[in-house]
This record gives structure tokens, sequence and C-alpha cells, in this order.
């Protein structure tokens, strides 16, 4: 009987996890919302049963997206279910906050990078795709924007510099990249402290995350990063900079 209930929970968490991640898909605007869930139902069945049976959860769904969707669709998927593995391997062994968010989404996307420019050959093709993208997307946005009958003036001051706009998405990427996966890991840590109270002291160092203070030593980053940022010349410093300058700006925004 144990091993039926172990069974049909297996089947339940996968259901959900798979089938949140595709109404994300379906409903793109939904996306933003339902995406940092996708990770909870592994992570509910792993803390339940233990890593393997979580990890086993995440993979068959990752199979079954790739079955059904492609490689796209498991690779975005991936990303968010590595979000959970991580958190089933680090919980309680990282009990700093910030150590465990920056340390997970900083493998995370470390990884999903060394991907991506394996998939596509070299890191000039990967950028130039990446371009590509942002550009086609700028462009639909401003299609949108003539059906709803916006001032010429405006659009064809969009159209013009959209390429300007592009580049300077393309190059703090990373930065909004590596927030974005911050947050989803933040999300899911919160999550699991609401839903699991009696082990929060064993998986965090703070009490509560409304305590949390960011590192006292990060003001050095926020000095050298802004004085970066004013010396001429040093494009690839001050690109570095400004992303970097990015990250801490939303450290301190969270405190």
């Amino acid at each position: 009987m144990q091993r039926l209930e172990i069974i049909g929970k297996f089947f339940l968490a996968l259901t959900a996890t798979v089938a949140i991640f595709v109404s994300g898909i379906i409903i793109p605007p939904a996306g933003l919302v339902l995406f940092p869930f996708v990770p909870q139902p592994i992570l509910w069945f792993g803390l339940k049963y233990g890593v393997v049976g979580g990890t086993g959860v995440a993979l068959v769904a990752l199979a079954s997206l790739f079955f059904l969707g492609g490689k796209e669709f498991a690779f975005i998927y991936g990303l968010l279910a590595s979000v959970a593995g991580f958190l089933l391997l680090l919980l309680g062994r990282i009990r700093a906050v910030e150590g465990l968010v920056l340390g997970i989404a900083s493998i995370i996307f470390a990884g999903t990078v060394v991907l991506l420019s394996y998939l596509y050959g070299s890191w000039s093709a990967l950028l130039q795709a990446v371009r590509g993208y942002i550009t086609d997307h700028i462009v639909a946005g401003v299609q949108v924007y003539e059906k709803m009958d916006f001032p010429k003036e405006s659009l064809d001051l969009l159209k013009e510099r959209a390429p300007q706009i592009a580049e300077t998405i393309l190059q703090l990427l990373p930065a909004l990249v590596f927030v974005a996966l911050a947050l989803i890991v933040l999300f899911n840590v919160v999550v699991l402290c609401r839903r699991f109270p009696e082990r929060r002291g064993q998986w965090l160092s703070v009490e509560s995350l409304r305590e949390w203070k960011a590192p006292d030593s990060i003001v050095w980053g926020l000095i050298v990063c802004g004085f970066v940022m004013f010396i001429p010349g040093f494009d690839a410093a001050k690109l570095v900079a400004a992303n970097m300058l990015l990250v801490i700006v939303a450290s301190y925004f969270f405190q």
C-alpha cells in the first residue's frame, strides 16, 4: 500500500510540474508568474521521499517534454528543474541565504552559458543569435503598437533606434538573466520556508528573511564598478562593471 501511495504521489508531482510549465508556455504572459512555481512539485516530492525521488520526477518530466515539445521546451524546463535539484542538495548545507541563492544562480548561469556556446558552436554565433532574437521581438512589438494606433513619430523613432536598444539589452543580458535566476531560487526558498516552517532553522541562518542584510563587503564592489564606468576607454571593463553593478543594486533592492 505504501509503495502504491508513493507511486501515486510521484505521478501527481510529475503531472503538476509539467502542467505548470506547459501552462506558462501556452499563455506567455502567465509564464512570468507560473515558471517560478515549476520546481515546487519536485521539491515537495524530494523533501518527502528523498533527493533520488525528486530527481526522478525531474528527469521523467524532462524526457516527456523533450519527446512532446522538442529540445527548446526541454532546455527551458531543465533550467527551472535544476533549481529544485540544487536546492535539494544544498538546503541546510549552505545556511547563508546569499550564499545559497547566489551559489545556485551562478552554477546554473555558468552551465547555461557553456551549454549554449556548445550548441551554437561558438560564443560569437551565440551572441549573433541572441541579438537577432531581441531585434525580432522589438520589431514584433512595434507592429503591435502600430495596430494600436500609437503616434507615428514615436514608432518611427523606435524603429530607428531598435538596433541600439537591442545592443543595450544584449550588453546587460548576463546580469538580467542572473538576477532572474536568483529571483527564482529565492522565491522557491521563501515558499519552502512557508510550507515547512519547522525546518526553517535547519535550512537558513536567519530566523526570518526580513532580517536579511546584504554583506557589508559588497559596497566595495559598488564603488569599484562605479569608478570603472567613468574611466575613458576600456569598453570591455565597463561592460563587466555595468553588469556587476546591476546585480549589486538588485541585492540592495531586496535588502
